[in-house]
């Protein structure tokens, strides 16, 4: 079933629209090496849930990551607890069961200057969290996290999504 459209944040962090193309279309990028940066992207949603990925990665040093999105009666702000979900394991073809919270995996890597194809690696932890929270990554250089849940977004409208990151 699909629940309206799909917005990946591929991070360090690319946030990306329309599954049905060959590959993602970056709405926000901030991939690479570098201190915190702040990237942002606007795209127009229906109301309703829509399925978030963000992807992150810290090479080495200093590392961060917020999230904030703003739109129609939203002033920015940090993406809040309440509007992340996610499906739970009851949910079937008929029935979408939701719950509060975000999933992720953690990788680790070695000498990464780019964000990498997580496809390829093995996770050495997954869970779920409250947000987009570094704090689950396992170590604080070379790792990277996928975080996917689903937002909620109370009115059709344009939206802008931002990320601020250190790689």
């Amino acid at each position: 079933k699909v629940l309206g459209k799909n917005v990946l944040l591929d991070s360090t962090c690319t946030i990306t629209e329309g599954q049905y193309l060959l590959g993602p279309i970056p709405l926000v990028e901030n991939d690479g090496v570098h201190g915190m940066v702040v990237k942002s992207g606007t795209q127009t949603l229906q109301r309703g849930r829509h399925k978030i990925q963000l992807y992150w990665f810290n090479g080495d040093g200093a590392y961060g990551l917020e999230v904030y999105y703003a739109g129609p009666g939203l002033a920015r702000q940090l993406i809040p607890n309440a509007v992340l979900y996610q499906l739970t394991a009851e949910s079937s073809a008929d029935h979408a069961r939701w719950t509060n919270g975000v999933n992720y995996r953690v990788f680790e890597g070695a000498a990464w200057q780019r964000l990498p194809d997580f496809e390829l690696l093995q996770a050495v932890k997954s869970g779920t969290t409250t947000n987009f929270n570094v704090a689950v990554a396992t170590r604080p250089d070379q790792v990277g996290l996928e975080f996917t849940t689903w937002i909620d977004i109370p009115q059709e409208g344009t939206y802008t999504f931002e990320t601020s990151s250190d790689d």
